[in-house]
């Protein structure tokens, strides 16, 4: 057998490569978030304005084309191209006077321009094609809908499906999410998802999530809000891939729920609080890598795992929710490392909680101000290494 420090040693290793290989993955996939020309590189033919913001791959000091070799460019980070830009305005007097109409009219490629203003969705939208619908702003350009049909907007294709700098906020009382995703790849930008409705919470059915991505689905969501959904601010499911960077997760009933038969991608940077129930929930399989996010102030755990989940908690901030700040159990086994887990003390909570034939490791984590430092219950058997356990009502109960 090993000795405990050639374990954790082995241990340290495995994790870097982890880290390395999921880092490369993430970042061949980031969308960034710069407001410029120079950080979207997407192709276009047209200058923009004040009205419509910039054009993306457009220097608008001098409306010349500035299709940029900058490796974060969105252009290269997606390998979108555009076909066509289409311009819309809230009043109907753009190239379509609807959004309906011109994503029906859209060819593949096509970037849809909205300008500043309202766009009422009043039929349902499927959409099986490379598009890319680009606001002003989020605070600036705003998609509503009033009526049910499952979501604002769906996407089923093979393609890239490209948001950017808008609101999308669904306004009725019928079950509805806000965006739904099976296949292809979202890559989603300084938007704010928000609305999604359950008429019958009883149900369990789980209506009302911001955006869901299920099946074979991917995505990229970065710098993106997600706020009063009524069940799930992001929902990760079956065997979708996300990677979801600098956004803020707030006011949801779970903040963002892996529900994967494996994987589910990455978080990192996040901020996840004041959601209704758990911050973080990972369960049914789901192994995310989870990276400095901020989960505070759930009404339940920062981070949960149940159902035979696992991944890595790496760097991640958990601090003052009303029950555990990372919570294991029901034959889970994730990695937890170099953690700060304090001031969950409301209900006796624990900072780290292990229960129902729990596994994992933790090592490295700071564990302070909580009712229960580390909580190991019955049947659980977790390795846990160094750890900073102190300024706990009780520190330890193994």
């Amino acid at each position: 057998m090993f000795s405990k420090t050639v374990f954790r040693k082995i241990l340290f290793i495995l994790l870097l490569i982890v880290l390395s290989s999921s880092m490369l993955i993430f970042m061949s996939f980031r969308l960034p978030a710069g407001d410029g020309a120079e950080s979207q590189g997407i192709s276009g033919n047209l200058p923009g304005n004040d009205l419509f913001g910039p054009i993306p791959g457009k220097d608008t000091s001098n409306g010349s084309s500035t299709e940029s070799d900058d490796s974060n460019s969105t252009g290269t980070a997606t390998g979108f191209v555009t076909s066509e830009i289409i311009y819309l305005k809230a009043d109907g007097t753009g190239d379509y006077a609807t959004l309906e109409e011109a994503i029906a009219g859209a060819s593949a490629g096509a970037m849809i321009m909205l300008a500043k203003g309202t766009y009422e969705i009043t039929d349902y939208i499927e959409i099986k094609k490379s598009i890319a619908i680009m606001g002003a702003g989020a605070d600036k350009t705003i998609v509503t809908k009033k009526t049910g049909d499952e979501s604002l907007i769906y996407f089923g294709g093979n393609g890239k499906f490209i948001l950017d700098s808008i609101t999308f906020k669904y306004e009725g009382e019928e079950n509805c999410d806000v965006i739904k995703i099976d296949s292809g790849e979202l890559f989603a930008s300084k938007c704010v998802f928000m609305g999604g409705y359950d008429a019958d919470p009883e149900d369990e059915e789980g209506w009302g999530i911001g955006i869901y991505f299920y099946e074979k689905a991917k995505g990229t969501v970065t710098d993106c809000t997600f706020d009063n959904n009524d069940f799930a601010g992001i929902e990760i499911a079956d065997t979708a891939s996300v990677n979801i960077m600098n956004s803020i997760v707030k006011n949801n009933f779970i903040g963002i729920n892996y529900y994967c038969d494996t994987g589910g991608g990455t978080a990192i940077n996040n901020e996840v609080f004041k959601n209704s129930e758990n911050g973080i929930e990972i369960q049914l399989g789901s192994s995310p890598m989870l990276v400095k996010n901020y989960s505070h102030d759930n009404t339940l755990s920062g981070i949960i795992y149940f159902d035979n989940s696992g991944g890595f908690a790496i760097s991640n901030r958990v601090e003052n929710n009303k029950s555990n700040g990372i919570e294991v159990g029901d034959d889970s086994g994730p990695t937890i490392m170099y953690n700060t887990i304090k001031g969950n003390k409301a209900n006796n909570s624990a900072g780290l909680v292990f229960w129902e034939n729990a596994t994992g490791t933790a090592i490295g984590n700071t564990i302070t101000n909580n009712s229960w430092g580390i909580y190991i219950g019955d049947n659980s058997d977790p390795y846990i290494g160094e750890n900073s356990v102190s300024g706990n009502a009780t520190n330890f109960n193994y």
